[in-house]
């Protein structure tokens, strides 16, 4: 027997998903000048997150910091923008990220390589879990693998300092937010993908690398990566500043 899912238009999980944590059209536009203005105050932080890049012409190429658009362009986005297609009138394409282009690495290492190597960690994975959803959900893939992450440490949501999060809309934020009841000061410290633009695939790595450079600018411990997927799936991983090697 063969089984195929058909595709949900990716405008109708949103739009689930927002009226089951009970977001409104203005909570989501709220988030979307909330997500710019944090990447605009840590404008300084980020500027050091890019490495630059040596291209055929020898020049060396640069990402500048994310500019945070004014009350006036992102007021005039709200009302003009149509809803999405395939939804039913709750979400637009300003809550979505900019698609962008771009590449992440990140280095894992285990004891012995570190040691070897005379690495300095900068953290360690204390733990991590992958989860799902019904697909009609699919951007809250992130909630079970984060509770299953945490879990394996006894940990509680409450015991994360800070939580970033790989998605593409500004629901998966809001509603991975609300479910593990974290204060929202602790969520996307520097902004999300909203305001840094959003690579499928690399994203996750740029905003793993960015949740340590938060833990370490603010003396913290504890933080919690968790990255939506299609059809429903979610990642996530607690990164502790201690080192275990």
């Amino acid at each position: 027997l063969a089984w195929r899912a058909t595709p949900l238009d990716p405008a109708r999980p949103a739009e689930i998903a927002a009226r089951r944590a009970g977001l409104d059209r203005e909570a989501l536009d709220g988030w979307v000048r909330e997500s710019h203005a944090r990447a605009e105050a840590a404008a300084e932080a980020l500027a050091a997150e890019p490495v630059p890049v040596e291209t055929e012409a020898g020049r060396l190429v640069r990402d500048a910091p994310p500019a945070c658009p004014s009350d006036e362009a992102l007021a005039d986005a709200e009302a003009v923008l149509p809803p999405e297609s395939g939804g039913w009138g709750l979400t637009t394409a300003l809550h979505r990220p900019a698609a962008a282009t771009g590449a992440a690495a990140v280095v894992l290492a285990n004891a012995q390589a570190v040691h070897a190597l005379g690495l300095e960690p900068r953290a360690s994975i204390a733990a991590f879990a992958g989860g799902g959803v019904d697909p009609s959900l699919a951007l809250t893939g992130a909630v079970p693998a984060a509770r299953r992450a945490l879990e394996r440490l006894e940990m509680r949501p409450a015991e994360v300092d800070r939580l970033a999060i790989a998605a593409d809309h500004a629901v998966a934020t809001l509603a991975t937010m609300g479910e593990l009841e974290l204060p929202r000061d602790r969520v996307a410290a520097w902004g999300d993908t909203l305001a840094h633009g959003h690579v499928r695939g690399p994203s996750s790595l740029a905003v793993l690398g960015r949740l340590v450079a938060q833990l370490e600018a603010a003396d913290l411990r504890f933080g919690l990566c968790a990255a939506t997927s299609a059809e429903g799936q979610g990642l996530a991983a607690v990164v502790d500043r201690l080192i275990y090697a």
